[in-house]
């Protein structure tokens, strides 16, 4: 529904979205606190630790390695200070987790708003291809319930031509036309003789003059 433009589309074409739902890690499980390899990581990662920050080293092709700032690294400050216990580390993924499940906030989407009940609504069910053969007729199908006398156009995206509105057609190809029959919810665009040109995607309308 574009409600800039005060008009109702149908678009033939489908779009898929996927939500991951995830589960915050049980804080009581020392096993699941092992696990959470991301927690851990912002421990001992270098952005987050100056001894690695200063010692920064890489893997080359002969498997040794070359720390480049070995020389000038002040080993000083850090005589004296011994390594965590793993109880001492398994205390602080804990910290660190409680930190993240109070930081963690769960976002909740609204269901869309239905449409009023006075405005027009595509039947979500109808089939959005077709197919017809070269000289053939092709039957493009649009089904609109509560349309209350409103106009229903057919326009063909390619070059946004209106082709019909209403019961009238608005190109010289007489190729095409509008089926429909008084009181159906049916709007038929009829393409007879089809030609490779006429493939692509067409878009039922519906105007609407309260919205703005």
């Amino acid at each position: 529904m574009n409600l800039s433009r005060g008009i109702i589309q149908l678009i033939f074409s489908v779009s898929l979205f996927v939500t991951l739902y995830g589960q915050l890690p049980n804080l009581d499980d020392e096993n699941e606190l092992l696990m959470n390899y991301t927690t851990l990581w912002d421990l001992l990662k270098p952005q987050s630790n100056p001894y690695l920050q200063e010692l920064s080293g890489h893997w080359s092709f002969n498997d040794t390695v070359d720390l480049t700032k070995y020389e000038e690294f002040d080993h000083t400050r850090f005589e004296g200070t011994r390594e965590l216990s793993l109880e001492e580390v398994l205390t602080k993924v804990r910290e660190r987790a409680k930190i993240k499940a109070n930081q963690a906030r769960v976002n909740i989407k609204r269901p869309p708003t239905p449409p009023p009940e006075d405005l027009p609504t595509f039947d979500p069910d109808q089939l959005t291809n077709s197919t017809a053969q070269l000289g053939g007729t092709a039957y493009l199908s649009c089904r609109i319930k509560n349309l209350n006398n409103r106009a229903v156009s057919w326009v063909r995206k390619r070059d946004w031509h209106i082709l019909t509105s209403a019961m009238f057609t608005y190109t010289n190809d007489e190729r095409f036309q509008v089926m429909h029959a008084e009181g159906s919810e049916e709007w038929v665009l009829q393409i007879k003789f089809v030609q490779r040109r006429d493939a692509g995607e067409y878009e039922c309308q519906v105007r609407c003059s309260d919205l703005k």
